[in-house]
């Protein structure tokens, strides 16, 4: 058999999409409702809230978005208890203990062990990232307030991103299972 290129790989894979409902079809249509709700995101964040760091409101739509609606759900509650979870932390240490060494290694510490709550499923890795991101926010910020505001827009972004990533899997191609 002779090696195929690469782009005629490529449009067998296509054509496959396009006359099936198989795995290519469901690929595309993962893609494209993740690239839907990651710009509706990004509007939002960007520019309509104007959010000092608006990639949080994309990054939460593709990474939530499923195969199925209940999925999406599951895993959208999941993820945003798990970043309210490490950015409250954050917030906790930072207010309790200043933004130093010890106080990161503390944070990383208990996000790390609550991160492993069943509860939160694949999604409690994100306990220690949020947490990570927020000590970060945190560091950078001029001052508590502006600090705990940063703080509170992660949270709200990441809502955004989940709700618009759920509505469009809802809405757009909903899927049939």
């Amino acid at each position: 058999m002779a090696a195929q290129g690469w782009s005629a790989r490529v449009g067998q894979w296509l054509r496959r999409a396009a006359r099936s409902d198989g795995h290519e079809r469901h690929t595309l249509a993962l893609i494209g409702k993740s690239t839907l709700a990651a710009g509706i995101s990004w509007v939002i964040a960007h520019d309509l809230m104007q959010a000092t760091s608006p990639a949080f409101a994309p990054f939460s739509a593709v990474l939530i978005m499923q195969v199925t609606v209940y999925r999406s759900v599951t895993q959208a509650l999941r993820y945003v208890g798990a970043v309210s979870v490490g950015v409250a932390l954050q917030a906790a240490l930072g207010l309790l203990a200043g933004p130093d060494l010890l106080t990161f290694v503390l944070m990383a510490l208990f996000a790390l062990t609550i991160g492993r709550w069943r509860a939160l499923g694949s999604q409690g890795s994100q306990v220690a990232t949020a947490a990570f991101f927020a000590f970060s926010t945190y560091v950078s910020a001029s001052s508590s307030d502006q600090a705990l505001t940063q703080l509170g827009q992660i949270i709200l972004l990441v809502f955004i991103g989940c709700g618009v990533s759920v509505l469009v899997n809802l809405l757009v191609l909903p899927p049939l299972r």
